[in-house]
């Protein structure tokens, strides 16, 4: 309860404006003020003013003084100031969460278009067009035709596009390996096992 009543008295002083606060503040006789009433050196700022009361004070034309001003100072109570902190507290929290979950998205990212890459480099192997019109595959050359001509394509030699060298040959299983120059791949070509000659074309695997 007593609570409760110190936060409706707060709640009730920040409506009020600051001469409602003195009003309360102060006692309806006024204040005894026993200080010098007269100061030789007094100043309004930057402003040198001539020896009289303090300021605040003023003369009245009975010879009393007044206090005119008052500096009103509004403290929040200890509540508040930890109401703020934990608020303070939780908006760091929230932005260092925000900023691992934007590293987080940015990784996983990183790491799919890395997959992506890797998977588009196997997938340009797999699918890797012949070096040449094949005519014949033998123990160690594979046989090019090029136009009319057939060119005979041995191990550890260009074909005649210059993309692929010849490394290794199965005649047995019409089909052969070939080092791709670009990127030093090994490529496996074979040819289609439903055709009845090898000159008819070549598959890649």
């Amino acid at each position: 309860m007593q609570r409760d009543a110190i936060h409706d008295t707060i709640r009730s002083l920040n409506g009020m404006t600051d001469a409602q606060i003195a009003a309360l503040t102060f006692p309806k006789e006024g204040l005894r003020i026993q200080t010098p009433m007269v100061i030789t050196e007094r100043y309004a700022g930057a402003t040198k003013l001539p020896p009289g009361p303090p300021n605040g004070i003023e003369q009245r034309l009975d010879g009393s003084y007044s206090m005119t001003r008052v500096a009103i100072v509004r403290v929040q109570p200890d509540e508040y100031r930890f109401m703020a902190a934990a608020m303070l507290k939780k908006a760091n929290l929230q932005s260092m969460a925000i900023g691992l979950v934007c590293g987080l998205v940015v990784a996983a990212a990183s790491f799919a278009g890395m997959l992506w890459w890797q998977k588009n480099i196997n997938s340009q192997g797999r699918t890797a067009p012949a070096p040449c019109l094949v005519s014949g595959i033998k123990a160690t050359a594979v046989s090019c035709r090029v136009g009319e001509r057939s060119i005979q394509v041995e191990l550890g030699k260009y074909f005649p596009d210059g993309r692929y060298i010849l490394d290794a040959v199965d005649p047995v299983h019409r089909g052969f390996t070939a080092t791709r120059i670009t990127d030093r791949q090994t490529v496996v070509f074979q040819a289609d096992p439903k055709l009845t000659t090898p000159t008819s074309g070549v598959a890649s695997k």
